[in-house]
């Protein structure tokens, strides 16, 4: 069950951020100590519009249902366009999260994500920055199942063959 959670910039600013709920029920077995992961959390790319940037922020390692403050930034045309910082939300069952955020137009996204803590110190966070204009394909895998439409090619075909250009 994925829970939708807007917060609202600038007339036409929208970040939204998803948090993905994965409910999975296991355990140590009895007499053994698991291993807690090491937190981490990651900026990719997700383009879905060529006129739309989108990246997904991906969490794991966390504990179950973590109490998580996330904090982000926009920047598109060499102005912070959108500043959020300390969003609540929760990590899933399994520890895991996943926060989508998206404007229009290229933008770079600097996200990061903390456990939330009411006292110093607040630990360390977690996230990325990454630039992303999505007018581009930039990986093959975005050319497929018909995604070479969205980016005004006239088949498959250009789409993989711009990609192939753009890497040398």
């Amino acid at each position: 069950m994925a829970v939708p959670m807007k917060i609202r910039g600038a007339p036409s600013t929208v970040l939204a951020l998803t948090v993905a709920f994965v409910l999975v029920g296991a355990g140590a077995a009895y007499g053994q100590v698991a291993e807690e992961p090491e937190p981490t959390a990651k900026v990719e790319r997700a383009c879905e519009n060529p006129t739309h940037s989108r990246v997904l922020l991906i969490g794991s390692g966390f504990a179950p249902n973590a109490q998580l403050l996330a904090t982000g930034v926009i920047v598109a045309d060499g102005e912070i366009v959108l500043f959020v910082e300390d969003s609540p939300f929760s990590a899933s069952a399994d520890g895991t999260f996943e926060l989508e955020a998206e404007w229009e137009g290229p933008a770079r996204y600097d996200l990061s994500v903390r456990e939330r803590s009411f006292f110093p110190p607040f630990g360390p966070s977690y996230g990325g920055s990454l630039f992303v204009d999505c007018s581009k394909p930039v990986a093959k895998q975005e050319c497929k199942k018909d995604g070479w439409r969205a980016f005004g090619f006239k088949n498959q075909g250009q789409c993989v063959a711009s990609v192939q250009r753009a890497r040398k």
